[in-house]
């Protein structure tokens, strides 16, 4: 890790590994499209601290539209479990957040994007309870089967 580096380059530095799983990136947005979903993953910053939070979007090609990029733009939209590395308030030494956050991509990130790269996948991951409060277009429910 690049010492002394703002909050947002040491994020792109942490997960330039999305790079090598096949994502492209915008600032802190990284996305990777796949045949019957493009999934986005993005940190956004706090308006009040240094806090950054992990949201998630998926959009499916079979209820229409254009691949989204935004998370709060797709069909299917959430914030991922809150870990203290994405926290630059905290005093945490660059070794641990790096590793913390190498862990996050591994159990989390990685994860809901290899399960979200098929509807069938992505409904899976719903039901998983990873996302506390998704939420989700109606043409994406029916889709996904969630209406029942």
């Amino acid at each position: 890790m690049t010492p002394n580096l703002r909050p947002r380059d040491e994020l792109i530095e942490y997960f330039a590994n999305l790079g090598r799983q096949g994502f492209k990136r915008k600032g802190l947005l990284w996305y990777r499209h796949a045949d019957e979903t493009s999934f986005s993953f993005e940190l956004q910053r706090s308006s009040y601290s240094t806090l950054y939070f992990a949201n998630l979007g998926v959009s499916f090609a079979a209820v229409g539209g254009t691949p989204e990029l935004r998370p709060h733009r797709c069909h299917l939209y959430g914030r991922l479990p809150h870990v203290d590395a994405l926290d630059f308030s905290r005093d945490i030494a660059s070794g641990q957040r790096a590793t913390a956050l190498d862990e996050f991509q591994a159990r989390v990130v990685l994860p809901a994007a290899n399960a979200c790269a098929t509807a069938a996948g992505a409904a899976e991951f719903l039901r998983s309870g990873v996302l506390s409060a998704p939420l989700i277009t109606q043409t994406a429910r029916r889709l996904l089967g969630l209406d029942a």
